[in-house]
């Protein structure tokens, strides 16, 4: 889900995550060794898009997730870093519901195609977990100084000038989905 790519590879146990940062910016990437999530797998069931799905639940780097996934998909793979149940994740959400994602429908690749693994030459700036996550809480929390930090010029325009607040007064939201 845009601005984030994770690219997760069993068999090598590593996944890759790219960040996009906005306006432009830099391409964070990092690997890492492919976490186990350790699922609990209940009893609850429902459908969805068509598929029986069994309810499971973990937690995951500081949220608490449940997860839906049928076993007539018998791929171990879901959105984001999520992974390691009998099926196909098909719905996922954090317990406060600021993280979620639906399986909505699926579309046959046209012959030949692959996925896609864009290269940002001159943009890509591989670093660590932990540095990405610094990085991006002090682009939030001053996004114009960030932007201005690799280059960018910036002006603001407001139709009364005294009403215009500062560029190093704005910031933007920030609720990284791990914390």
């Amino acid at each position: 889900t845009f601005p984030v790519e994770t690219i997760l590879n069993l068999k090598s146990k590593s996944t890759i995550l790219i960040y996009r940062t906005f306006f432009d910016g830099p391409v964070l990437r990092y690997t890492e060794p492919t976490e186990e999530i350790k699922w609990k797998i209940t009893d609850k069931t429902d459908t969805i898009m068509s598929y029986p799905c069994q309810e499971a639940t973990c937690q995951f780097r500081g949220r608490a997730y449940t997860a839906w996934f049928t076993t007539d998909i018998p791929f171990s793979y879901g959105p984001y870093k999520f992974h390691g149940l009998p099926g196909l994740i098909l719905k996922i959400s954090d317990s406060n519901n600021e993280y979620s994602w639906q399986c909505v429908k699926f579309v046959k690749a046209k012959p030949k195609e692959t996925i896609k693994n864009y290269k940002w030459d001159g943009y890509d700036h591989i670093t660590t977990r932990e540095n990405m996550a610094a990085i991006l809480k002090r682009a939030y929390a001053a996004p114009f100084k960030f932007c201005q930090s690799f280059g960018m010029k910036i002006m603001l325009s407001h139709s009364d000038s005294s009403a215009s607040p500062a560029t190093h007064d704005i910031t933007l939201p920030y609720n990284p989905i791990e914390k």
